[in-house]
């Protein structure tokens, strides 16, 4: 589906191959590590970049995934064209409200215990 739209996808194998110590907490609350064996299935991963006219990268520390991340910014700049929003809150509202009562407040004392007598 990607290679009929015309996108490239950029695989990443991220880890070792093998076995690799892995933490887990047990019941008790301690910190703990496990040999697990992580099995990274490369060819399917070189196979999805190939078919869509990508590039398959490895990762197996944090650094050398950062380098991937660079160099697949460096490969793809794409211009993305979008529409700008602007979303304005009206306030005038609340001044109009506080306006309104303070000219009651001010008719209703002016007609009673403010009233000027000739």
């Amino acid at each position: 589906m990607a290679r009929s739209l015309g996108v490239k996808v950029y695989t990443v194998g991220v880890g070792t191959k093998g076995l690799v110590q892995y933490p887990f907490t047990d019941s008790l609350g301690i910190k703990r590590y496990k040999n697990i064996r992580i099995d990274l299935d490369e060819e399917t991963l070189k196979m999805i970049a190939q078919k869509t006219n990508g590039k398959y990268f490895r990762a197996t520390d944090t650094e050398s995934l950062k380098n991937v991340y660079k160099e697949i910014n460096n490969l793809e700049k794409t211009k993305i064209k979008g529409k700008k929003f602007s979303e304005y809150d009206e306030l005038f509202g609340k001044f109009l409200m506080w306006g309104l009562i303070i000219l009651f407040f001010e008719v209703t004392l002016e007609n009673t215990f403010l009233r000027k007598i000739p």
